[in-house]
């Protein structure tokens, strides 16, 4: 039997990030979010739900323009459970995804434990690839990655119907 997703939990992520001002400022829309890691194809589901932007907190605590490698957002889920996501809406070729994302899942990890406030996070994290071949691309990735379940690979529509729908 196949355990559901937990679900968006409202508010989630803005009682984690309260604790440190520098991640409140990061907290944004999902759909701003994907909008500005090119999210082109298909439909925008997200209206409101929000996320921390990882990528930009990275920049705002190092005072740099780039960043350490972090995947792109975390999402809130009841329970005070935190998920990673990496938009890769842009990747034509996956083999490119599979180089860092461990390294990107374990920074993250790293950043949201050693914040005040930390619970627990998820043992998946998602990964977001375009419309575009998605399905041959999921297939190729999923192989690459050796099928590990750590990696939970969607589209934007299908990733709203799994974590943010009843």
């Amino acid at each position: 039997m196949v355990t559901p997703e937990p679900k968006y939990e409202e508010g989630c992520i803005e009682s984690f990030a309260r604790r440190n001002p520098r991640m409140t400022e990061c907290v944004e829309t999902i759909r701003n979010i994907l909008k500005n890691e090119h999210h082109k194809s298909g439909k925008m589901p997200f209206t409101a739900q929000t996320a921390l932007n990882l990528d930009r907190y990275e920049r705002v605590r190092e005072k740099r323009s780039t960043s350490q490698s972090t995947v792109d957002f975390v999402v809130g889920l009841r329970n005070n459970y935190l998920l990673p996501v990496e938009a890769k809406l842009e990747v034509e070729n996956v083999e490119n995804i599979v180089k860092d994302i461990a390294t990107k899942r374990r920074h993250s990890l790293d950043i949201l434990r050693s914040s005040e406030g930390f619970i627990h996070h998820t043992k998946q994290m998602v990964i977001l690839l375009n419309d575009k071949n998605f399905f041959q691309k999921e297939r190729k990735l999923r192989n690459l990655l050796r099928n590990n379940p750590t990696y939970s690979i969607h589209n934007v529509e299908r990733f709203h119907k799994a974590y943010f729908l009843e």
